[in-house]
């Protein structure tokens, strides 16, 4: 095996509701959200993040 064989990791599949979980959590670390703030309704957030609604209920609930 050559050193390049070795060094290949494996691409993880993202869906999309870890996706858009991942970017709630920068925005509440960078602080964009502080604790204790509401989020905006899910209505707002589909239509910011330009997902589907069931993709943000499922990001939302991982979240907890």
């Amino acid at each position: 095996m050559s050193d390049s064989e070795t060094r290949i990791q494996p691409i993880s599949r993202l869906t999309v509701s870890s996706s858009v979980a991942a970017e709630l959590e920068r925005l509440i670390l960078e602080g964009d959200y502080k604790v204790g703030d509401q989020l905006p309704s899910e209505r707002i957030l589909v239509e910011q993040f330009g997902v589907g609604r069931s993709s943000m209920r499922e990001a939302r609930g991982s979240s907890r």
